[in-house]
């Protein structure tokens, strides 16, 4: 599963989530106890975005304190009728609480925060642990998101009690207030690249399932979400130094033996054997985009994408390069990765 967020304090961006859905998102996160906004103001709005995730069949899950639990006008199990699926409970409920909301809803407990005493605690309540997971906050402040390191240990004991791990990751179009500096689980994601920043996550630091923190991304992101997911393809955006139209309208298979310093893409020697490339001999650096001149005879028409600095091959030309934000996707691809490289001018 994957979501994205939606907050309460402005219209509902319709569109948007008619799209994500599309792009293959499946889940919906909100708050109703963000300080700068009040519960009275954000009802109504909250009450359509319910309706409409039941609409576009969208599970929605709500970001709740103790103290909202008491005012909200309705109670849980009234909640739950309405269409409210999981409930994302702030510091602070006890572990008895916890099981009673498990019996109606999915429940999201801070992640960072759960211990063994706790997991033992639930067990022994005969708590049905496919109904909570562990989800890790978002960091608005810069400078205090996640170390790495923490998160992946924190994610390694998780697993061993069997929960489910949530992270988030910043959005690159519309950012949230007050500070506007995105909502990362983790300091190193913050203002980088929104799809990357999500399949390592995944790949890297046992995150089974990843929330867009701020409102919007882009629709490149939104493509590269759905074509991953979708069509099991990695997009990546890139930069021809000339007309390479017949490298786009492919799609590559990455070599099942990984090299240290390249991704070869295993279909384009029979394609492109014996063409005549124009590119640059050079220097290669992280990101280019290469392919061997006729002059390697069998090894001629082979594409690379650089993934380590190497030194210039007379025979080796430059013809493209990834854009920046796309390029730490270069080490996370495994072998027998579908690719398609698609140029930097149709998200202009």
């Amino acid at each position: 599963m994957r979501g994205f967020s939606v907050y309460l304090y402005d219209e509902l961006q319709i569109d948007y989530m008619i799209n994500m859905k599309n792009s293959g998102f499946d889940r919906v996160f909100t708050s109703l106890h963000i300080p700068e906004y009040d519960l009275a103001s954000s009802w109504q709005v909250f009450q359509q975005l319910i309706a409409l995730c039941k609409d576009l069949k969208l599970q929605l899950m709500v970001d709740v304190s103790r103290e909202i639990m008491e005012k909200l006008p309705m109670s849980a199990d009234e909640l739950s009728d309405l269409g409210v699926r999981g409930l994302r409970l702030d510091d602070g409920f006890s572990i008895m609480e916890i099981a009673q909301y498990c019996k109606r809803f999915q429940v999201a407990l801070n992640a960072s925060t759960i211990t063994v005493d706790m997991v033992r605690e639930l067990q022994d309540l005969k708590v049905n642990f496919s109904h909570i997971e562990a989800w890790h906050n978002y960091y608005p402040r810069r400078n205090t998101g996640l170390d790495a390191f923490f998160l992946l240990n924190q994610n390694t004991f998780l697993h061993e009690v069997h929960v489910k791990v949530v992270a988030f990751v910043m959005g690159d179009q519309q950012l949230r207030g007050p500070m506007y500096e995105g909502l990362p689980t983790l300091e190193k994601h913050r203002n980088s690249a929104v799809f990357a920043n999500a399949l390592e996550l995944i790949n890297r630091y046992s995150v089974d399932e990843i929330m867009i923190g701020d409102p919007s991304i882009s629709r490149k992101a939104m493509r590269q979400f759905e074509s991953y997911y979708s069509e099991k393809v990695m997009m990546l955006t890139v930069a021809f130094n000339g007309d390479y139209v017949p490298i786009t309208h492919c799609v590559f298979t990455s070599r099942p033996e990984i090299a240290r310093d390249v991704i070869r893409l295993q279909e384009s020697r029979s394609l492109f054997y014996n063409h005549q490339f124009t590119g640059t001999v050079c220097e290669r650096k992280i990101g280019d985009i290469t392919i061997n001149s006729q002059e390697l005879l069998r090894y001629s028409g082979e594409i690379n994408l650089v993934k380590q600095h190497i030194p210039l091959d007379a025979f080796v030309l430059k013809i493209g390069r990834i854009i920046e934000e796309d390029i730490p996707l270069l080490s996370l691809c495994e072998g027998q990765q579908k690719i398609i490289l698609t140029e930097v001018t149709e998200w202009i």
